[in-house]
């Protein structure tokens, strides 16, 4: 079975539909979900019953949508926050979310955690290293 591709605007993920698991976003439950591979979608799309991915917009490179809730009342979400958010829970005041390969547009569940301020800033730093000891080779 062929995976399709799914391209991103900084990095080509490939997709596996067959593995994608959906979940209901707190506080927006019946109208909107979110899957494990960084995809948002609204339910009763045109009152067609059927689930409609959203096309998210880049933000500092990060990829948000806008969901409105049963009040009609519309906020904007960076995609890893409301994946985190089904699948893991609430963030931790103390915590930041944490892109672990670096890549702000790649918003799998498997690519997202939630680290201390200073365990982002070393993994930061770690990938700044890498990139440029690639560079200068």
């Amino acid at each position: 079975m062929t995976k399709p591709v799914v391209q991103t605007d900084e990095t080509i993920q490939v997709v596996n539909r067959d593995a994608e698991v959906w979940l209901a976003i707190q506080g927006y439950e019946g109208r909107y979900e979110v899957s494990n591979l960084g995809r948002v979608a609204s339910l009763n799309y045109a009152r067609r019953k059927k689930r409609q991915v959203l096309k998210p917009r880049p933000e500092r490179g990060y990829l948000k949508v806008s969901l409105t809730n049963k009040e009609h009342q519309s906020r904007e979400w960076k995609i890893h926050q409301l994946v985190l958010l089904a699948f893991v829970g609430e963030r931790p005041k103390h915590l930041v979310t944490d892109h672990i390969n670096r890549v702000k547009t790649d918003n799998r569940l498997a690519n997202l955690r939630y680290v201390s301020r200073s365990e982002n800033a070393r993994n930061t730093d770690r990938y700044l290293f890498k990139q440029r000891t690639r560079e200068s080779n």
